[in-house]
């Protein structure tokens, strides 16, 4: 079970990267921006951009990446499904830590 201080250190988390993608969008794309989400797993939270489906330029989610629950550890994305952990550094940082927008990437991807 997850920490009651890390699962609210991820939802700030969300909303922050959520404000980052809406700025992106609304300065540099002539799209509506997607929100950003995250849902439940067994071990992590998968954290993704949501497209609206009304929107006729895209449509679907997109993957950002996961936060693992015990520690809220800041993984990148293997895939939709899973995060990336055969790395040398897999841990990008922590939903706790200050500086956590630092993990995120050009493409709102964490790396």
């Amino acid at each position: 079970m997850a920490d009651a201080f890390i699962e609210y250190c991820l939802k700030e988390f969300v909303k922050e990267i959520g404000e980052i993608v809406k700025e992106h969008y609304d300065t540099n794309l002539n799209f509506r921006s997607p929100t950003v989400e995250y849902s439940t797993g067994g071990k992590y939270w998968k954290v993704f951009k949501n497209y609206d489906k009304d929107d006729s330029a895209l449509r679907g989610s997109t993957v950002i990446g996961f936060v693992r629950k015990e520690d809220g550890a800041i993984l990148a994305a293997s895939s939709w499904k899973s995060p990336q952990l055969r790395t040398k550094q897999p841990v990008k940082g922590y939903v706790m830590d200050e500086d956590r927008l630092q993990t995120l990437k050009q493409y709102h991807t964490f790396g």
